[in-house]
């Protein structure tokens, strides 16, 4: 609530005070000052419309009136740089008194308004030196016969000019009057009123911050859980991936058995190559860089070249004979061997006492 609002209900505040105590006379000059009240309740709309209202019925005392209360109560508080434009506006509302009394037929009014106040205007001439807001020209006014097409005074003719006076004028009033200091009554007054509102607003306030304390403590929650999640996401590709890196890097253990036989040399070659596979088909390079992605070193996995082995640790093939026998049926003798054996038992048999019969086996044995 603006505070011109509230002057009507501090005045009815004051009056009820001095009938309270009795100030009778006190109460009869404050009421008669309040009907004659220049300031209007601080209305600007109002004091304008005054000051208009003087100027379009002739009445130049109280346009002068007007604008030396105005001066007296409030633009002698003002700043010293807003001087320059109090003297523009006084300028504009004594010219705007001139041309409409012009406009309006009665030349004899502006005639009147030069003669009365001659020696204020020429003190301001003097001081503008032929500034833009020197009255030197305007003393002709009254005697020309269509000043409206006047180079010079055709501006003043105009709608535009007398709408841009009214609107700079509003402005100032306006800036004016929210810079008053408001008197602790009136200050209080208004502070009782906005105490509600004000309560209101801690209220949403309050709201408003539980609102989101929860929601920060939700997203909180959310993103421990998503940051554990991560973790374990993490470690398990991690596992997989070191896993994946050993397989690639490693070399197949060799095996001590004779790869003579045709059977065992294809395990060999299948477990190898199943071996191969495990890189899932990524090269060298990007397992590497898989591996530092994870913090794998490629330094710490095996080698992919064996160490040098002495020849004396390879793996011979002896032949050891045992009895026939004593041989499994289920292992196949080699058919060539086979008959010739038979033939040797038969030969023995018809001759010689009997001989046991060995077969030579291959076995995969260490010898030094």
């Amino acid at each position: 609530m603006e505070p011109p609002s509230l002057l009507p209900h501090v005045d009815e505040l004051v009056m009820e005070y001095l009938l309270f105590r009795g100030f009778t006379k006190s109460f009869q000059v404050f009421s008669a000052e309040r009907k004659r009240d220049r300031a209007k309740g601080f209305d600007v709309e109002q004091i304008i419309s005054q000051l208009l209202v003087a100027v379009q019925t002739y009445q130049i005392e109280t346009v002068l009136e007007t604008w030396k209360f105005l001066t007296a109560r409030f633009f002698n508080h003002l700043d010293a740089s807003y001087a320059s434009t109090l003297h523009q506006l006084e300028t504009s509302l004594l010219r705007l008194y001139v041309v409409n009394a012009v406009k309006s037929g009665h030349r004899e009014k502006a005639a009147e308004f030069f003669q009365l106040h001659a020696d204020k205007l020429n003190a301001s001439v003097a001081a503008a030196r032929g500034s833009s807001d020197s009255w030197s020209r305007w003393f002709i006014l009254p005697y020309i016969e269509h000043p409206e097409s006047d180079s010079y005074f055709q501006v003043f003719f105009g709608q535009p000019w007398l709408g841009a006076f009214v609107t700079s004028f509003r402005n100032f009033l306006s800036l004016v009057f929210r810079s008053l200091p408001l008197p602790k009554l009136l200050a209080f007054q208004l502070a009782r009123l906005e105490e509600p509102t004000l309560k209101l607003r801690l209220k949403v306030s309050q709201s408003e911050a539980t609102r989101l304390r929860l929601y920060n403590t939700e997203a909180t929650t959310k993103i421990k859980k998503l940051e554990e999640a991560g973790r374990q996401l993490h470690s398990i590709l991690r596992v997989m991936v070191q896993h994946s890196f050993m397989e690639h890097f490693s070399a197949p253990t060799p095996n001590y058995v004779d790869l003579s036989d045709a059977h065992v040399k294809s395990r060999s070659r299948s477990r190898s190559y199943g071996a191969a596979q495990a890189s899932v088909g990524l090269s060298q390079k990007q397992m590497q860089e898989i591996g530092e992605l994870f913090g794998i070193s490629s330094d710490h996995s095996p080698s992919v070249e064996s160490e040098p082995v002495d020849p004396r640790d390879m793996p011979r093939v002896a032949e050891v004979y045992l009895p026939v026998d004593e041989l499994s049926g289920d292992e196949p003798l080699d058919q060539d061997g086979g008959a010739s054996d038979v033939t040797l038992m038969e030969e023995r048999n018809s001759s010689d006492p009997p001989t046991p019969v060995l077969s030579p086996i291959a076995l995969g044995v260490y010898t030094r």
